[in-house]
């Protein structure tokens, strides 16, 4: 019995082996190639979102960075107040910066506030500089020398000879630890602001 022994013909051969590649690349296509490419589009996706990751973290140790170098340039000295009755070495100080920069200058200070150990030393300060970066620089010497100081409501102005003139009120902060109280320290808190 012969059930699958027929020849064949030219074209049923051709027929045969155009169907057999057929099958062959539909194999191919939907075993590998298709597989592959949801591989491929899978991991780009995820390359994106650690892309996205990576530059946030970069941005993150820059900034943290520029933080460290911010910090190392940062003058140590004020971290600490000076501890009450600070009042000689305040004036003292301010008579050095002012002295020094040929200004001439007015210096009051006003009655001393207190909250628990924190004391605030308020002043007001005139002064009078040969030229603009004289005064910058004396202000800057002010806020960031040894002993802990805030300017503010700062006015400035320049005249016809090129004469600085600075208006401004100020604080030095200072602490009981440390400091011994006097009959000039409030014995309770007076802080009004």
């Amino acid at each position: 019995m012969r059930i699958l022994s027929h020849d064949f013909t030219t074209p049923e051969k051709i027929v045969l082996a155009v169907l057999g590649i057929i099958l062959v690349v539909l194999a191919y296509y939907k075993l590998v190639d298709e597989p592959v490419r949801t591989q491929k589009a899978e991991a780009q996706a995820e390359q994106a979102v650690l892309q996205t990751e990576l530059a946030s973290v970069q941005a993150e140790v820059s900034r943290l960075r520029r933080m460290e170098e911010e910090l190392s340039r940062t003058d140590r000295s004020v971290d600490v107040m000076a501890p009450y009755n600070n009042s000689k070495q305040e004036i003292a100080f301010m008579n050095n910066v002012l002295g020094s920069t040929n200004t001439r200058f007015s210096l009051a200070f006003a009655n001393v506030t207190r909250s628990g150990d924190q004391i605030r030393r308020d002043f007001t300060l005139q002064f009078t500089a040969p030229d603009y970066e004289t005064a910058r620089q004396a202000v800057y010497r002010i806020t960031h020398g040894t002993y802990r100081c805030i300017l503010g409501d700062l006015t400035y102005s320049v005249n016809n000879e090129g004469l600085a003139s600075l208006d401004t009120s100020g604080r030095f902060y200072e602490t009981l630890v440390g400091g011994t109280p006097d009959v000039a320290l409030p014995d309770h808190d007076t802080f009004g602001g």
